[in-house]
């Protein structure tokens, strides 16, 4: 039994692992005060230079970088999108 168990993580993991680096589809605008994200389903995502992010209707939140991502958390929306943010006068942004 331990040694099915074993065959299935092996197998798994790397489908696991593949699904949190698949690249998202999204639009990017940079402008003066951050980033404006629009994902194919409509839902649009500000990211500020103060770190803070916001989606409209759903309120404000925050992003940040981890582990070769970008991640948002507005309320009970979370997204981690693989990658960089391509505007050249974005922070770091670190999870606090």
């Amino acid at each position: 039994m331990r040694l099915i168990f074993t065959v299935f993580l092996l197998l798994a993991a790397p489908a696991m692992a593949t699904e949190h680096n698949t690249p998202v589809a999204y639009d990017l605008e940079c402008n003066a005060h951050g980033a404006k994200l629009t994902f194919p389903e409509g839902t649009v995502v500000y990211l500020g230079k103060s770190c803070d992010a916001a989606i409209p209707g759903q309120g404000e939140g925050r992003w940040w970088y981890a582990a070769s991502a970008f991640l948002f958390e507005v309320g009970s929306i979370s997204r981690r999108i693989p990658g960089d943010l391509n505007c050249p006068a974005m922070p770091y942004c670190t999870y606090e």
